[in-house]
């Protein structure tokens, strides 16, 4: 009964350990993907935090103050050879992100487009990013309608599914005369994400404020949902 009662107790205090061990893993691996998550997510930032600061450069910038106002006087500042001189500018403007692969800056007033993709008029613009007739007036009132660097929705419907676009307002007023538009690439910004992940994270995923997938690295295409797959 002695030897019965020993190796009981002895049973006991193994499981208990063991059990101890498990938690304790479990505690420190629910740690180091928390900690995992935290890095990679201010990464993740610090990208977009790049849009936020071009944006708030553009907005003191001297040359988009004269196109926006619509004066007259400045009609001649905008000759052939300052029109060269800005697009030239663009991709400093656009600092080193590496996940936009287009930047518009849109007056609507003056209905002009000045982006990566040249001087333009903003339907010649709209037409180039293969936004039909029907849906511009839509495009363009949801781009007039961000307060702050936001996803535009109505924009990324008549794009590929490839693509996020942010918009944000030039001017703090009410009725701002310019706004800036990026063409966010989802196939860099995941590879962006997917070289930030450590190996000991298996997928990420990244969402909106209302919990909807934007996008999801680290696992393959086919077992991502529907509304996240590039």
């Amino acid at each position: 009964s002695y030897v019965v009662l020993l190796t009981t107790l002895i049973t006991i205090m193994a499981a208990s350990s063991w059990y101890g061990t498990v938690q304790r893993i479990k505690r420190e691996t629910a740690l180091k993907t928390l900690e995992d998550s935290r890095s990679v997510s201010c990464q993740l930032n610090e990208e977009l935090q790049k849009l936020v600061t071009n944006t708030q450069q553009l907005r003191q910038v001297s040359w988009v103050h004269k196109l926006y106002s619509g004066a007259a006087a400045f009609d001649s500042y905008f000759d052939a050879n300052r029109r060269r001189e800005i697009l030239l500018e663009m991709p400093f403007y656009l600092g080193n992100s590496s996940i936009v692969m287009d930047m518009a800056l849109l007056f609507p007033e003056r209905n002009v487009c000045v982006s990566t993709k040249g001087w333009l008029s903003l339907d010649e613009y709209l037409r180039l990013l293969s936004i039909p007739e029907t849906q511009q007036a839509a495009v363009l009132a949801d781009i007039r309608s961000s307060l702050s660097l936001q996803e535009s929705p109505v924009l990324e419907e008549s794009l590929s599914s490839n693509t996020l676009v942010l918009t944000a307002p030039l001017e703090n007023i009410p009725q701002p005369r310019a706004y800036i538009c990026y063409l966010v690439s989802l196939r860099s910004l995941r590879e962006t994400s997917a070289r930030m992940m450590p190996d000991s994270m298996l997928s990420l995923c990244i969402g909106r404020s209302d919990g909807s997938p934007i996008l999801t690295s680290g696992v393959s295409s086919a077992s991502l949902p529907s509304d996240a797959v590039q």
